[in-house]
């Protein structure tokens, strides 16, 4: 910046010149709507270098509408989480004893659910990580953490989001950082299930995201 004020205040000087001596340097206004030009075009190249993955696991398609919605408000690229074993509707009964989630929930060691894969495409290239998963009984949906453990998120930042019926996110997303230690984790946001549009565009515009 310091270097272009330079260069509009030599300009300047330059066309200060009595008329009677002919120069071929543009006029002040012309310098000066040239830095302009110049100056947007490296705000606009400076708004554009990071590029965006929205990662998320989604049981029910709560996650999943969000996710989606912070892609298309970010111009980011979508990368869904999927169980190598998916969840039936029957398996995800929360009412039902003997359901595999409930069996899960109350059999930590059964909680290991391996991925189809943890592997996303270019994933070095990626500046911005959004995170998304739904609660189950106050915790992150376990399928989620296999792909953070198993993935290095050093040089970048990390927004992790939830849907769930009233739970925060906070301390699920300390666990989940706490399983790699890589990455800048910013603060989450939770959503409901029955979020907006709008209440999605309201958070990627807060954080100066928006495309």
């Amino acid at each position: 910046m310091s270097a272009l004020c330079s260069a509009a205040f030599i300009l300047a000087g330059c066309v200060s010149q009595p008329s009677s001596q002919s120069s071929s340097f543009p006029s002040a206004t012309e310098a000066e709507s040239s830095i302009g030009a110049m100056q947007q075009e490296a705000v606009s190249t400076d708004s554009s270098e990071d590029k965006i993955l929205v990662a998320y696991f989604s049981a029910t398609g709560n996650t999943k509408r969000v996710a989606d919605e912070i892609a298309q408000d970010t111009d980011g690229t979508l990368f869904e989480i999927s169980p190598a074993k998916p969840y039936t509707e029957e398996d995800l009964n929360f009412n039902q004893e003997e359901s595999r989630v409930v069996q899960e929930y109350e059999n930590p060691d059964q909680r290991d659910t391996p991925l189809s894969t943890t592997s996303v495409p270019d994933w070095d290239s990626y500046d911005i990580v959004f995170l998304g998963y739904p609660l189950w009984w106050q915790t992150a949906a376990w399928p989620i953490g296999h792909f953070v453990a198993d993935n290095d998120f050093s040089n970048k930042t990390v927004y992790p989001f939830c849907t769930s019926l009233s739970s925060p996110i906070a301390q699920t997303a300390d666990a989940l950082e706490q399983l790699t230690n890589t990455g800048d984790w910013k603060e989450g946001r939770r959503f409901s299930e029955t979020a907006s549009s709008e209440d999605v565009q309201t958070w990627i515009v807060s954080l100066g995201l928006e495309k």
